[in-house]
């Protein structure tokens, strides 16, 4: 496999439309989310926001708000 498949298939897998379905549930997203800092949930916020991941943007969105407001 030549290298520029490789990094192909790692940006595609790391699609926000592609990585929601490594997540059994939203539950375990929404754990996985709290591991982050504010900035890392903003950051995902905005590439699922551009993907049109809304429901999975409500549960960042609540993240980030509770981690800006400790």
């Amino acid at each position: 496999m030549k290298l520029e498949e490789i990094i192909n298939r790692y940006e595609h897998l790391w699609m926000p439309c592609n990585f929601v379905n490594l997540f059994k549930s939203l539950e375990e997203f929404e754990d996985w989310a709290r591991l982050g800092t504010a900035e890392d949930v903003l950051y995902t916020l905005k590439h699922f926001e551009k993907q049109e991941l809304y429901e999975w943007c409500d549960i960042l969105l609540k993240i980030y708000k509770e981690k800006i407001s400790e």
